[in-house]
């Protein structure tokens, strides 16, 4: 059992140093990337928050969209969570495995893209898409299919990248798609601003 393990260790280290080599441009990157090969052990901003909007999480099913390399999937499932990932990236879904049998776990999760998730209308009871929608390529019809699988009453946890950069046309571009995507955003969900990076939202009976 313990030389399974340890075969499953290695090659989890392993895709993982490949999806991170190229990074090494980096300040600390190896720090950056130990954090990588750890990601459950760094949920705890994601955990306080879930806590203290949805007092009954555990008994909530919960999507995280864009899981990546499963850190928070792998975290909420030992917390006894109902979770399911879902990545466009194949070998993220295998990273997320591998990670889940460090503690006997087999986690649940899709290889799929977000503008299709593959699950049922109102199935759903949370929704995390942390730092996803700016990758994808059709962010409204992401929020279309978050705004089909939520459950009435439920909540979604959104966070996008603020990074500072110098005035172009693309970042000209980028205010004019992000503008459009909070018109979509104030049609079909009520607002919560966490603090200056987090948006909580809570759909409405709007549509487009």
């Amino acid at each position: 059992m313990n030389s399974m393990r340890e075969d499953f260790e290695h090659e989890l280290v392993k895709r993982i140093q490949a999806r991170t080599s190229f990074m090494k441009w980096r300040p600390n990157y190896e720090e950056w990337v130990q954090k990588r090969l750890w990601q459950e052990r760094y949920c705890e901003p994601v955990l306080e928050n879930l806590k203290h909007y949805v007092p009954d999480w555990k008994q909530t099913t919960i999507l995280d969209l864009g899981s990546g390399m499963g850190g928070l999937v792998v975290r909420l499932q030992r917390e006894g969570c109902k979770v399911l990932g879902l990545d466009y990236c194949f070998d993220y879904c295998i990273i997320t495995k591998l990670r889940g049998m460090r503690y006997g776990l087999q986690p649940n999760v899709i290889n799929g893209v977000a503008e299709r998730i593959p699950l049922k209308d109102q199935s759903v009871d949370v929704v995390f898409c942390y730092e996803v929608i700016e990758h994808v390529l059709d962010p409204v019809a992401v929020l279309r299919e978050i705004r089909r699988v939520i459950r009435p009453g439920g909540l979604v946890f959104i966070t996008v990248p603020n990074r500072r950069i110098e005035y172009s046309k693309f970042r000209e571009l980028m205010l004019l798609k992000r503008l459009r995507l909070l018109r979509l955003m104030y049609r079909l969900y009520r607002f919560t601003l966490m603090d200056g990076w987090h948006f909580i939202l809570k759909p409405t009976g709007g549509s487009v």
